[in-house]
């Protein structure tokens, strides 16, 4: 990883600790995805023991809510854009968030 990325992603993170927004991201080609660490309190998991897979992540969204972000997902990869969408989880405790 170069410097300047680095420096970018670590920039990233400590705005989003200050901010206590969450981000994520997913490299869809090794299909892995990297949770900020807001992103684990938000959905009530531990970072040390979780690892997020996109099929679990989409999960926990509400099922009426899971088509919609799939074809966003899949719209943004096959288009090579950004996306964003306001959808609710469920969270391990059963409360339900607005992400």
């Amino acid at each position: 990883m170069s410097d300047r990325k680095k420096f970018t992603e670590d920039l990233i993170a400590r705005m989003g600790r200050l901010a206590d927004i969450g981000h994520w991201r997913w490299d869809v080609v090794n299909n892995e995805l990297f949770w900020s660490e807001t992103v684990y309190k938000i959905h009530v998991l531990d970072f040390d023991d979780y690892k997020p897979t996109v099929d679990a992540a989409i999960d926990a969204y509400l099922p009426e809510d899971r088509e919609s972000i799939e074809a966003c997902l899949t719209d943004a990869i096959e288009n090579n854009q950004d996306f964003k969408f306001e959808k609710r989880i469920r969270r391990p405790d059963g409360e339900i968030r607005h992400v």
